[in-house]
């Protein structure tokens, strides 16, 4: 290829958005001295690939980040928290708790085995509600985890884009 097909394909790439311009001035630069557009092309290759794997990386997480999400009421898509479901967790558990107490005192004062239905019925309902919030907090650690390594990943191939402009 001969000095001037080599600028006209770097003004082509420049033109369709591949080089910036200073890439592109680098290029031209190197070329007229005698370079190799081959350098240019190569780093501009070595950017969009890199960006490529960004962009996947950040679509790959979107769809990763939906298996962990629950809908509110209002329909809107959330990632729960711990706290959030421990509290719940109490809170329901301490509700039981009354309300099995109050079965067992009507049973005390003669209601036989309709307080001892309400008994096995309240603590069934607890023992559900415990379970379900034990398995929402164990997809919310796993989230977690998940989140952690997208996180890592990113900043690899960041760190690997901004080595490779800078040098």
């Amino acid at each position: 290829m001969n000095l001037s097909d080599e600028v006209k394909q770097l003004h082509a790439l420049h033109l369709s958005g591949v080089l910036t311009d200073d890439e592109f001035a680098q290029a031209k630069a190197r070329v007229l001295t005698g370079g190799s557009a081959n350098s240019a092309l190569d780093e501009a290759l070595s950017r969009i690939q890199s960006e490529n794997a960004l962009t996947r990386l950040d679509l790959d997480w979107q769809v990763e980040r939906e298996k962990y999400m629950t809908a509110r009421k209002n329909g809107q898509r959330v990632v729960g928290s711990v706290e959030d479901e421990q509290g719940l967790m109490i809170f329901s558990t301490l509700a039981m708790g009354v309300l099995t107490v109050v079965a067992i005192v009507m049973g005390f004062l003669g209601t036989g085995w309709f307080a001892l239905w309400f008994v096995v019925c309240f603590i069934a309902i607890a023992i559900n509600l415990i379970s379900e919030s034990n398995r929402r907090i164990d997809t919310i650690r796993k989230y977690e985890i998940a989140l952690r390594d997208y996180e890592t990943k990113r900043a690899e191939l960041v760190s690997k884009q901004t080595t490779s402009v800078d040098s």
